[in-house]
């Protein structure tokens, strides 16, 4: 578990750090790539096991099933969340480009006028 929020972590400092792509060059970038994480981590582990207890032949434990998909459905609203927040940052952002985020957040890559 440490070592996927760890390079998970990476890749969306990475991806967030790119100014080449302004979709991904974002403070929550990380964030988002570490819940997009969780949610296809949780949905896998829901599918691996309903194909294992098929193979197996065994009856499928629908309290169990149920909670792995309580969990998903947790994650994947926060992940949801988070990308509409990111939406609404560029919507703002493109409508005052000198009150976005990125002004207060990295004052040496915005210019500011004295």
């Amino acid at each position: 578990m440490p070592s996927a929020f760890l390079l998970h972590g990476y890749v969306g400092f990475i991806f967030g750090s790119v100014k080449a792509n302004p979709w991904w060059s974002t403070p929550l970038m990380p964030i988002v790539f570490l819940f997009s994480a969780m949610v296809s981590g949780i949905a896998l582990v829901m599918l691996m096991y309903m194909v294992v207890s098929w193979w197996r032949r065994t009856r499928i434990d629908m309290r169990c099933l149920d909670t792995i998909a309580r969990y998903l459905f947790y994650a994947f609203i926060i992940d949801f969340s988070l990308e509409l927040l990111d939406l609404v940052h560029r919507i703002y952002e493109a409508m005052s480009p000198s009150r976005a985020w990125t002004s207060w957040c990295a004052p040496s890559c915005s210019p500011r006028r004295s």
